[in-house]
């Protein structure tokens, strides 16, 4: 596989680098069928308030991380939590993108970048935007409003369709609690 990388204009790709992506609704419907096949029993739609009040052999925590199950278990995992100071948002995209992808573009505001690469068939795109807290600071990409689900989702929606708006084949990204966040590196302790 290639990694692409795009300024200015410029492309250049980069070999040796293995990659692949697997759309979530793909991959959440294939686990569910092989651990179906093994005789699990998954339940959905229950929400867990307690990881320990679940009678069962083994509980999955794949809640991200603000895990209720890492929280719960806090003395067990020893999670170590570093917050990066760059900000991103999360898109889905409609875009040529054959493998990674690393685009940089320049704004008024600053450098805006994002790392891209396609999971399905129908050309859809995991479109991750990301930028440096200057930069973020001066574009406004939350209507100067804390970082949140709605209102936030379309304005950072309609910010980075129009700074990408030629890497994109639609002219709309596709958000789904796309807020601007901070990368958080989580670490269980040995």
């Amino acid at each position: 596989e290639h990694i692409e990388l795009r300024l200015r204009g410029d492309r250049a790709r980069l070999g040796g680098n293995g990659f692949a992506a697997v759309g979530r609704t793909a991959l959440l419907r294939s686990l569910r069928h092989h651990a179906q096949a093994a005789g699990v029993q998954v339940c959905h739609e229950r929400e867990v308030t307690d990881p320990r009040d679940v009678d069962a052999d083994l509980v999955l925590g794949a809640d991200g991380v603000s895990s209720l199950v890492r929280t719960t278990f806090t003395d067990e995992f020893r999670p170590d939590a570093r917050t990066a100071r760059a900000h991103f948002v999360w898109f889905g995209a409609y875009a040529d993108f054959q493998g990674l992808t690393f685009l940089f573009e320049r704004t008024e505001h600053g450098w805006f970048a994002v790392h891209g690469y396609p999971y399905d068939a129908d050309g859809r795109c995991t479109f991750l935007v990301e930028t440096d807290p200057d930069s973020w600071q001066a574009a406004h990409p939350t209507d100067g409003q804390p970082p949140s689900p709605g209102h936030n989702d379309e304005v950072a929606r309609r910010f980075c369709a129009t700074v990408f708006a030629e890497h994109l084949h639609r002219p709309e990204l596709l958000a789904n609690a796309s807020v601007w966040r901070n990368f958080v590196t989580m670490r269980a302790g040995s």
